[in-house]
């Protein structure tokens, strides 16, 4: 499955004063359009749907936890039967072994076959994610290029950056912390 149609399936409702109303009716929604797996905060996994599969999201918004509470969030989400998670480093670290170290640290608390998704929250996150272990690198920046990794918004912008000579494609969300 390429990364557009892989991204596709997915509904984040990462929005930290949504209610569980709120986020059950939204979750149901979007089940009845068509998406398979829910991103979600680690509180609220129970909330999730049956027939849709669980993502969560730790260290989201900031990345201003520390590595190991990202890698216990993850370690305790997986435990309950997630079997997604996503990243979200710290911004400031700004160095790629720092970024390395943290999603290696969680990738640890997580080992395969459990789906990491790395949040490209700078340049250095995005090598630092693959060789960390990650499987999926998003981001809601611009389209960018970081060495061989270029950020996509949609199969026109993965085209024109695999033409100029990237490597890897990470896939651009829109609405990352927000509802739809």
């Amino acid at each position: 499955m390429d990364d557009i149609t892989w991204l596709n399936a997915r509904t984040t409702v990462l929005a930290p004063a949504a209610g569980a109303d709120e986020v059950r009716a939204f979750l149901t929604s979007a089940s009845t359009a068509g998406a398979h797996t829910a991103v979600v905060h680690p509180t609220q996994e129970f909330l999730v749907p049956d027939n849709m599969r669980s993502a969560v999201a730790v260290g989201h918004p900031s990345g201003k936890h520390h590595g190991l509470i990202k890698a216990s969030e993850a370690r305790l989400a997986v435990e309950h039967g997630v079997e997604e998670i996503w990243l979200t480093p710290d911004p400031d670290l700004r160095d790629a072994n720092a970024y390395l170290a943290e999603i290696a640290t969680v990738r640890q608390a997580v080992p395969e076959p459990v789906v990491l998704v790395v949040r490209a929250v700078a340049p250095e996150v995005y090598e630092a994610a693959y060789l960390g272990g990650a499987e999926h690198v998003v981001t809601r920046e611009e389209p960018a290029r970081a060495a061989d990794i270029a950020a996509v918004a949609g199969v026109d912008d993965a085209v024109v950056a695999l033409e100029a000579g990237a490597q890897r494609l990470a896939t651009r969300v829109a609405g990352w912390d927000r509802l739809k």
